[in-house]
C-alpha cells in the first residue's frame, strides 16, 4: 500500500476569516473618506453660493452712494446685515469701512473692505 502525501492547496478557515477582517477594515476606512469628502463638499458649495451672494451685494452697494449705517435683508434663503461706518476722512475723500455678515442655518461668515468715496456736491 502506498500512501499518497500530497496536501490539498486552498485557505484554511483561519487565513479566510483574517482576510475578511482585512476587507472590513479596508471599507470602513475607504466609507469614513468618502464622507468626509462629501461633507467638505456641501461645506464648500454653501461657501461659494455665500460668496457669490456677498459679491453681488458688495457690488450693489458699491454703485450707491456710502452712507453711515446698516441695512440687512436675505436673499437665495442668506441673511445678510450691511454696515457700513466712515473711518476717515479729508477735504473731499471720505474713507468708509464696508462689512457684510451673512447667515445661512448655523454658518456664518463675514466679508469686510475698505472703499474710498469722493464727497458728493449738494446742489442748491
Amino acid at each position: 500500500m502506498t500512501r499518497c502525501n500530497r496536501r490539498q492547496g486552498g485557505f484554511t478557515l483561519l487565513e479566510m476569516l483574517a482576510a475578511i477582517v482585512l476587507l472590513a477594515l479596508g471599507l470602513t476606512v475607504l466609507m469614513s473618506a468618502l464622507r468626509d469628502a462629501a461633507r467638505d463638499q456641501l461645506v464648500g458649495e454653501t461657501k461659494v453660493g455665500m460668496a457669490q451672494v456677498a459679491r453681488s451685494l458688495m457690488a450693489e452697494h458699491s454703485l450707491q452712494i456710502l452712507q453711515p449705517g446698516f441695512e440687512a435683508g436675505e436673499r437665495d434663503g442668506i441673511h445678510w446685515r450691511f454696515e457700513c461706518t466712515l473711518r476717515d476722512s479729508l477735504p473731499g475723500i471720505g474713507l468708509y469701512h464696508l462689512a457684510l455678515t451673512l447667515r445661512q442655518g448655523q454658518r456664518e461668515e463675514r466679508f469686510t473692505t475698505l472703499r474710498l468715496q469722493r464727497a458728493q456736491v449738494i446742489a442748491q
